[in-house]
């Protein structure tokens, strides 16, 4: 009997000693668990450092070494930040301080991507020239031959016509000519043009800048007309914006902003041109010299792209009443030997009109005393001015007024029209005439 209350003692605190051995390993399961899980949350930096060593992480480190990790990591930062307070450093304030040194490193890398394109388009744009001049000189020496026959370049009116109601599209605005085949042999350009060329989006791109530098045109939307017809497809069509995106982004077209305020709302309107490397690139591409930019020459007569913008309107307006606009004429010569350049010059039937397009802005008394006197003599009194809208027409017409009462001129006929509300039907927004 007492062996068996022996046996019976000795198997119960084995299963006891068992039990307590599984409890035991439960518990240090579940404290390796948590000493992972605060060392994930602690410092992820040396998680990834340890997973990197060993694939197994930090299953490959026994618990002493688990927490020694942890006390050393933790340590460590307590010890940064307790130099940071010393210094009188928050941390939000080293927080911050790191934020804006990260800025400052994103604004240097940003100004070094800009000095890097800058150097590569200053690049491209010399290695364009100097094929120009290798192009120049080899036919400067070379036996005089004809040139291959290429397609004329579109007759474009200036500025192009805003169909009239009556009128038929076609009919206003002639088809844009196809662009010739290259007039260079390909390994004689340079690097960055033998690479544009072979990029499938080359032939539109060709076809557009070809279009662009044969008419000299200026307005975006007058460029997009053209060019859409050159590709069979509508004018507001994403390829023609694609397209023109390319060219800028190759530099090859300079794009003049401009800002337009009137009683319907504000609005940009761009003016394209041709940069000397895409001039440079049409001569190479089509071996002849670009027309003159429309927008060029404009700009150099005007103080300001809007003004350029109000002239070509103007043009338009007329053009769609039924008469022929210049917004480029000579000067008219006056008898004091001084001259009077008219922003527009328009023809029409039984009439030539010199036209004014103001703008309701800041004037300089003198110059305008003096800008009245010439059109005054010009025009013989006849004076024609075009404005935006309503409230720069009531500001220049008092201006005019005022000068020919005070210059005590009687004898005159005032004709304004406010682009915002005439109709090539109803051409003149106002009209004084007095004898």
């Amino acid at each position: 009997m007492a062996d068996e209350v022996t046996e019976r003692q000795l198997r119960s605190l084995l299963e006891a000693q068992t039990a307590l051995r599984k409890r035991a390993e439960e518990v240090a399961r579940q404290a390796r668990a948590a000493l992972e899980r605060v060392a994930e949350a602690l410092c992820p930096e040396a998680v990834d450092r340890a997973r990197q060593v060993n694939p197994s992480g930090l299953a490959s480190l026994t618990p002493d070494d688990l927490a020694a990790l942890i006390i050393r990591e933790v340590g460590s930062r307590l010890r940064r930040l307790e130099v940071a307070g010393a210094a009188g450093q928050s941390l939000e304030g080293a927080l911050a301080e790191a934020r804006a040194q990260a800025d400052r490193l994103r604004e240097e890398v940003a100004a070094l991507r800009r000095e890097l394109a800058s150097e590569r388009a200053a690049r491209q744009a010399a290695e364009t020239r100097a094929a120009v001049l290798e192009r120049m000189a080899e036919r400067s020496v070379a036996p005089a031959a004809p040139p291959p026959p290429s397609p004329p370049p579109p007759t474009l009116p200036f500025p192009s016509p805003t169909p009239s109601p009556t009128a038929d599209a076609d009919e206003e605005r002639p088809p844009a000519s196809p662009a010739p085949e290259v007039a260079v042999r390909p390994e004689l350009l340079p690097a960055w043009m033998q690479e544009w060329m072979a990029t499938k989006f080359f032939d539109r791109d060709r076809a557009a800048l070809w279009v662009l530098g044969s008419t000299g045109v200026a307005r975006r939307m007058d460029a997009s007309a053209l060019v859409a017809q050159a590709f069979g497809v509508e004018p507001g069509s994403g390829s023609v914006s694609r397209t023109f995106d390319r060219l800028r982004k190759l530099e090859l077209v300079e794009v003049v902003e401009a800002q337009t305020v009137d009683e319907r709302g504000s609005a940009t309107w761009h003016l394209y041109r041709l940069s000397q490397k895409g001039e440079d690139a049409f001569r190479l591409l089509f071996g002849q010299d670009p027309a003159p930019s429309q927008t060029t020459r404009l700009l150099n007569r005007h103080k300001s792209p809007e003004h350029v913008l109000l002239i070509l309107a103007a043009a338009d307006l007329f053009t769609a009443a039924g008469w022929k606009a210049d917004p480029l004429p000579d000067p008219v010569p006056l008898p004091d030997g001084s001259r009077y350049e008219p922003d527009l010059v328009v023809v029409g039937e039984t009439e030539t009109l010199f036209v004014e397009c103001e703008r309701a802005t800041l004037k300089n008394d003198a110059e305008r005393s003096a800008k009245w006197r010439r059109c005054y003599e010009a025009t013989r009194g006849d004076i024609c001015i075009v404005v935006p809208d309503a409230k720069a027409l009531e500001a220049i017409r008092s201006e005019v007024l005022f000068w020919l009462n005070a210059q005590g001129l009687r004898k005159f006929r005032l004709r304004m029209t406010a682009l915002a509300s005439a109709t090539p039907q109803n051409l003149w927004s106002y009209v004084r005439e007095q004898e």
